[in-house]
């Protein structure tokens, strides 16, 4: 009898622990919490790649640290949520990236945007969530973006010939992918049969490719690491030089209105809408810049 009730006890108080974890999955708060997280991991200045494993690296962040998404251990205990967890995350990814990609394409101006042209201060302040703490670096990434949908737009005019590449070819809601180089669309054969790597400068995409594109870029640059062999110091000065050489460009084709010293450069982009303090979020985003480099 006594073990019947204690049964009983346990069941009742998994139900309580699904109803209230549901409760908190379905809340605004959590919403807004959730976007705010994954819009500083897209933005991320260390980010490896923006659709192929992504997912897995953040629900691993989520597994760590619940609490900086807003949830606890128990709830991910939870019998049958951890899958509808990863789904809320993996849909919350794909509309932050549709937003950056069409702000991105609005800061251009011409004929594709109402407004003139933005300049890359303009630009990280559209993109930036509340309370994210901005660093030159992330100027230079944002920039390093906007160069690349400046190209992107340059190959859709590219005759077709090679395997069209778009966002969907890297099943970015696949948790268990791993990164862009892996890609069967990344290698050909030769008369020989061997594998041939296809360069990204001959590749051809649609026009829903633009985030694959990144990562390729992005897998191609660190490929030159790893052919050179650098040592960690060169391999630091390799990436500062990278993205530093995208930001001068961004400047020339956008350049700022009035003289900006961005060296050093800190900032609390807006007011936070969570209950973190200013403090909290960046010691989170240092994190966030560690785990998302892999």
């Amino acid at each position: 009898m006594l073990v019947n009730v204690l049964i009983l006890l346990l069941v009742q108080d998994q139900k309580k622990v699904m109803n209230s974890t549901r409760e908190v999955l379905e809340s605004n708060e959590f919403k807004k919490r959730l976007h705010e997280r994954l819009s500083i991991c897209l933005l991320s200045q260390n980010l490896t790649a923006y659709l192929t494993g992504l997912p897995s690296r953040i629900m691993e962040l989520i597994r760590k640290d619940p609490d900086g998404f807003g949830l606890t251990r128990e709830m991910l205990n939870v019998s049958g949520m951890f899958p509808t967890i990863q789904s809320l995350v993996c849909e919350e990814l794909t509309a932050i990236r549709a937003s950056m990609k069409y702000k991105i394409r609005i800061s251009m101006g011409g004929k594709d945007s109402t407004k003139p042209k933005q300049d890359i201060r303009t630009l990280v302040k559209a993109l930036a969530p509340p309370g994210m703490d901005i660093k030159t670096t992330h100027w230079s990434r944002i920039a390093f973006l906007r160069c690349c949908y400046v190209d992107f737009r340059k190959k859709l005019a590219t005759p077709p010939g090679a395997p069209r590449q778009d966002d969907t070819s890297t099943n970015a809601g696949n948790t268990n992918a791993s990164s862009v180089g892996d890609e069967p669309d990344a290698t050909t054969s030769d008369d020989s049969g061997q594998a041939k790597y296809i360069s990204v400068s001959e590749r051809v995409y649609t026009p829903t490719g633009y985030w694959k594109y990144v990562d390729d870029v992005l897998q191609e640059a660190r490929m030159t690491v790893c052919e050179d062999k650098l040592s960690p110091a060169d391999e630091l000065k390799h990436w500062t030089s990278f993205f530093t050489s995208a930001h001068q460009r961004d400047l020339v084709a956008f350049p700022i209105q009035e003289e900006v010293n961005t060296a050093g450069l800190t900032t609390i982009a807006g007011t936070s809408t969570s209950n973190m303090s200013a403090m909290t979020n960046v010691s989170w985003q240092e994190q966030v810049d560690t785990a998302l480099n892999w």
